[in-house]
């Protein structure tokens, strides 16, 4: 049980992109994300103050996931609060510029702003070459240490942060037992 609260969040990268000095309708933004190509996954209401929508992108090479969270004062509760987009970085390289792609399309479309959690630094789309280069040495300081905590297993599949665990847990038995 220890383990897996050790090693959470070490799967994916992913991203919160908040609206800049303006407020962003939620069916403004998931209409942008259905016409993309994401499907709706649940809709999860965690309590009355925190209510999120789940999203998918599966083009059969990789898995986006994004889920867009709203206001939890109920004047403004059409409106987003933020966006999380995120992905298993074990997936093809392809993944990666998907992700780029999709955070670019809601900075751009909505005017609104990716903030690095490690850094706190903000990006827009007038600096969103240095949020790509910022992100794509995390993506690969991740990639290295899953490599290294499953033993060099570079296997590169489609799949989702539900399953990730799963699937590499199963496939490499003896690092739980190496664990306990």
């Amino acid at each position: 049980m220890e383990l897996k609260v050790v090693l959470m969040g070490m799967e994916d990268f992913g991203v919160h992109i908040y609206p800049k000095n303006s407020f962003v309708l939620k069916s403004d933004l998931v209409g942008d994300l259905i016409s993309y190509g994401f499907v709706q996954d649940d809709i999860a209401v965690l309590s009355s103050e925190k209510r999120s929508s789940t999203f998918e992108f599966d083009n059969d090479q990789y898995i986006l996931e994004a889920q867009v969270w709203v206001s939890n004062n109920n004047n403004y509760a059409n409106y987003v609060k933020d966006v999380s987009v995120r992905f298993v970085h074990c997936q093809p390289p392809q993944v990666r510029d998907g992700f780029f792609e999709v955070v670019f399309m809601l900075c751009s479309r909505h005017n609104m702003i990716v903030k690095d959690a490690y850094s706190n630094d903000y990006y827009n789309t007038e600096n969103f070459e240095d949020f790509r280069q910022s992100a794509l040495s995390k993506i690969q300081m991740l990639r290295d240490w899953w490599l290294c905590f499953f033993d060099g297993d570079a296997e590169e599949l489609r799949i989702s942060t539900k399953s990730v665990w799963r699937y590499f847990f199963a496939k490499h038995p003896d690092l739980v037992k190496r664990q306990e």
